[in-house]
């Protein structure tokens, strides 16, 4: 399908299903000027597809980084793109979008309470969240790093926090005091 045909087809089927076109086959079309905000698009077929200036609730990107948070269907992901989405997988979908990092978030991590989030970025930073009633509210940045934060890893009691980085160092940080402790290595 040439033209608008393909973008009318998703409005008429989006129409139709109820904002829901899980599943469906839309490779080899080409999309011009198609409104898919709002739009399940689950397991959604569009191999080969040509998108020309299109509106999607969110863009595409690498999945970088995910950590469940502990006793809950939460999962956080991270993506080159430096965000950070908190889903319900229940519902599957988003509930909490973070604008963490300028670039490539690589490591996420809660802590054991379930109440802070940690998210490591390509430039060596470190950003700290607290986590209450499924608000995020940032606290902190750490750059102690020179490189990619690729690892975190909270103690038991929360207290720490450890970073491992591309630089070949390893931080522990106190959480309380939100500052460095030491560096191995």
């Amino acid at each position: 399908l040439q033209g608008y045909a393909g973008s009318n087809l998703i409005s008429l089927l989006n129409y139709w299903r109820k904002g829901n076109l899980s599943g469906s086959n839309f490779s080899k079309l080409t999309f011009n000027y198609a409104y898919f905000q709002g739009v399940k698009l689950h397991q959604t077929d569009f191999t080969d597809a040509i998108f020309n200036h299109c509106i999607f609730s969110q863009t595409f990107g690498s999945i970088t980084s995910l950590t469940f948070l502990p006793n809950s269907m939460h999962l956080a992901t991270g993506d080159y793109h430096g965000t950070i989405y908190i889903w319900d997988l229940e519902q599957r979908e988003p509930l909490v979008k973070l604008t963490a990092h300028q670039t490539w978030c690589w490591s996420l991590a809660f802590s054991h309470d379930g109440k802070f989030l940690a998210s490591g970025g390509k430039n060596g930073e470190i950003k700290l969240w607290s986590i209450g009633n499924n608000q995020y509210k940032f606290i902190c940045e750490c750059s102690e790093h020179q490189l990619a934060v690729r690892s975190l890893a909270f103690n038991k009691d929360h207290t720490l926090l450890a970073s491992g980085s591309e630089d070949n160092t390893i931080n522990i940080w106190d959480i309380k005091k939100r500052q460095l402790l030491y560096t191995l290595l």
